[in-house]
């Protein structure tokens, strides 16, 4: 899969545990535990590319992570603040990019996202 939806499945995941809140290692930990991938990218995406706090980067940029305090994170919700230049841009990965076996975690969080309420384990 693409970094930035193993980034995505690592906040949802650890949300799954009951983490309302994570750090940056933490989910870079994340992503080498369920992918196995080391890239330096993950860390850029996890503090660039994905976070809907910092300022468009990049060609391509997505609005997975809502940044809580310093090197602090969890998954964007609608309607949350975001940087001015990431206006409009994607809370989750297409279900198309996701690995089938992680489908249901990927529908539980989007609906979280989507301001669905709490959710339960």
């Amino acid at each position: 899969m693409k970094i930035h939806v193993e980034v995505w499945l690592a906040a949802a995941s650890l949300h799954e545990k009951g983490r309302e809140v994570m750090t940056t290692r933490e989910l870079q930990d994340e992503v080498k535990r369920l992918f196995g991938d080391e890239r330096s990218g993950v860390v850029t995406h996890i503090n660039g590319h994905a976070n809907a706090a910092s300022p468009k980067g990049a060609g391509v940029v997505y609005n997975y992570l809502f940044r809580v305090g310093p090197g602090t994170h969890r998954l964007c919700r609608i309607g949350e603040p975001v940087h001015p230049t990431r206006t409009g841009r994607q809370l989750w990965p297409d279900q198309a990019e996701v690995d089938e076996q992680y489908w249901p975690l990927w529908r539980k969080w989007v609906v979280w996202q989507q301001g669905g309420g709490a959710v339960t384990n």
